[in-house]
């Protein structure tokens, strides 16, 4: 049993795990050097490590997918080093996600409380229009501009109006930690809408306004994942509508449709819808339709890594990172590289199914991508079972928690964490009807 003591001690490393989050991004941008801030890469690995070993310290790792993944995880090491790429320092690097990162869920989801989660929340719903803002200034600034420092935008008159924009990443080093950010902020704002012992911690009108802002969010950012996330994650949040809250839908959906219209007629949102337009259209003309691009990005790369020649048990762990990459061949990014059919294999495994493969090899990796499913497809149970006991803190988690674990890339480290943080937010939630005795599906006013 895990002391009052120890739980601090645990969601004090946790809060730093965050505060290194948010913070890396402008710190990597604006301040450090590349050398330097390229540490930012491992710096909370550490941090996690010591959550893992409390964990284990203290039994809080509660599942028999974790045994399965750690075990299956040193196994790929050990045939990275003897048929792989046989780097150690890259088949380390690659093997943290999985020997750290996912155990380290449970941990935390094991030991945070409803306090924790309400406070985490306040802080993020805190920051989350004064980035939104910033978004808009790298929006509309020059690309050498001070606030795009290091974007390495660059510009052709021959491309569309889309493609002109830079895809702002606000306070993150790249537009997908921004996108993952924006995710579990939406997440917050329902898991205080629906909860009126968590509302006690912020206003509702300060809610609405985020409600408002998030909207803007969307053209601001350029990125077609970031709609796609949100558009997922509405589609779950109509399971939590009953008799009792369908006034507060109904008044939330008027609140987004009004200010939507009102903002058309503003200059700035109408270029960003434009903008965001341009390029949505683009891109689905290029890749053949949104659900096309949808299926392709998740599964078609998997199948095109499937028809080349793998070795039986892949490169090796860490291959297809960045710094697997830059350790193994020298160079930064697939532009420096005159061999095509390195290229060519690099580029298939961009998205994270593709590079599980390629870096495991078919077996293996197919294992892997079950196992990942398999987390998702135990959350989605678990949450729905007590969404039917009309407890709704897991469901409310659930959408960026299930995205992240089965398919997010995580080979970005930005997008690690906040699988990280998404998956134990969940397991928190497993939790929820220990938490409060006013945890159930808020049916009071707002």
């Amino acid at each position: 049993m895990i002391t009052v003591k120890r739980q601090r001690y645990i969601e004090n490393i946790l809060s730093l795990v965050i505060i290194l989050l948010l913070l890396e991004g402008g710190l990597r941008k604006w301040l450090l050097p590349a050398n330097i801030g390229n540490l930012f890469l491992v710096v909370r690995d550490p941090l996690i490590m010591l959550i893992v070993i409390q964990g284990v310290r203290y039994r809080l790792i509660n599942s028999r997918l974790i045994g399965l993944l750690v075990l299956t995880s040193i196994f790929a090491f050990f045939t990275t080093l003897i048929w792989g790429h046989h780097n150690l320092f890259v088949s380390i690097y690659g093997i943290r996600i999985y020997l750290l990162y996912f155990p380290a869920m449970y941990v935390i989801g094991n030991t945070i409380d409803f306090h924790y989660i309400s406070k985490l929340g306040k802080y993020f719903l805190y920051i989350f229009i004064p980035i939104v803002f910033l978004t808009i200034v790298q929006f509309l600034s020059p690309a050498n501009s001070f606030v795009n420092k290091r974007l390495g935008i660059a510009f052709d008159s021959d491309v569309s109006a889309g493609e002109l924009q830079m895809k702002a990443s606000g306070i993150f080093t790249n537009v997908s930690g921004l996108t993952d950010y924006y995710i579990i902020v939406l997440a917050f704002i329902f898991f205080f809408l629906f909860n009126a012992e968590a509302r006690k911690v912020i206003s509702i009108k300060y809610l609405y306004l985020c409600i408002i802002v998030y909207i803007i969010s969307i053209p601001v950012s350029v990125s077609r994942t970031h709609l796609f996330f949100s558009v997922l994650s509405i589609i779950f949040y109509f399971f939590l509508i009953n008799r009792d809250n369908l006034y507060k839908i109904i008044f939330s959906c008027m609140v987004v449709w009004g200010s939507y219209n009102i903002l058309l007629n503003v200059p700035s949102f109408n270029k960003f819808v434009t903008v965001f337009t341009d390029r949505f259209n683009n891109a689905n003309r290029q890749e053949g339709g949104a659900v096309s691009s949808a299926i392709n990005r998740t599964f078609g790369y998997a199948f095109n890594v499937l028809d080349t020649d793998l070795p039986l048990w892949g490169y090796g762990e860490g291959y297809c990172t960045n710094v697997g990459i830059k350790t193994i061949h020298g160079v930064v990014g697939v532009a420096s590289m005159s061999d095509k059919v390195l290229v060519k294999r690099l580029e298939d495994s961009e998205m994270e199914w593709s590079r599980i493969i390629t870096e495991r090899g078919i077996l293996m990796g197919l294992v892997l991508i079950f196992i990942r499913i398999a987390f998702g497809i135990e959350f989605l149970k678990k949450s729905r079972k007590l969404l039917k006991r009309r407890y709704v803190m897991a469901w409310i988690f659930l959408p960026p928690a299930f995205v992240f674990i089965t398919t997010l890339p995580l080979k970005v480290p930005t997008n690690l964490t906040f699988m990280f943080l998404a998956g134990a937010l969940v397991i928190a939630a497993f939790r929820e009807p220990a938490f409060t005795s006013n945890s159930r599906i808020i049916t009071g006013k707002l």
